[in-house]
């Protein structure tokens, strides 16, 4: 497992009277580390997001791990619902757009089967979770969309 210095990472809750409280603490393990953007919330109160670190460093052949798309339960139980491989993206840099199926939609800034970037040019991907979840990662449908480099663009076009 990676070692953070500075910890893996909180989702807390700010209440209207200026009190932190702290949903879950990340440990960088299989439940992933450094959520870094923002998070998506459903009709039950539950949170879904994103960890740009973490997962199983071993499947993806990076110390820190690919990252992770979580599910926080409104009672502060994580599940982790798809643990980023290389292949299939690494390092989702941002929240998670959902559909009114429920599907959950983002993009990783790496990993992918891209060559012409050096640790794969990313991917988008689509998230199925099904309306009867009840846990267990084999439950659920990944689909990606490679990303090829592209010439960036600067100024107005």
């Amino acid at each position: 497992m990676a070692q953070f210095i500075d910890g893996c990472g909180t989702v807390f809750q700010l209440d209207p009277s200026r009190t932190l409280n702290v949903l879950y603490n990340f440990t960088g393990g299989s439940d992933g580390g450094n959520p870094d953007a923002a998070l998506n919330i459903d009709a039950a109160g539950n949170l879904y997001g994103t960890t740009q670190n973490g997962g199983a460093p071993e499947s993806c052949n990076r110390p820190a791990g690919c990252g992770t798309v979580f599910q926080l339960y409104t009672s502060g139980t994580l599940n982790v619902l798809h643990i980023f491989t290389g292949s299939d993206g690494a390092y989702p840099p941002a929240g998670l757009l959902a559909d009114a199926a429920g599907n959950l939609y983002g993009t990783t800034y790496g990993g992918g089967t891209g060559t012409s970037c050096v640790q794969g040019c990313g991917t988008v991907f689509e998230l199925t979770v099904p309306a009867s979840f009840t846990g267990g990662q084999a439950t659920r449908t990944m689909i990606t969309k490679q990303l090829g480099q592209g010439v960036p663009r600067m100024g107005r076009q």
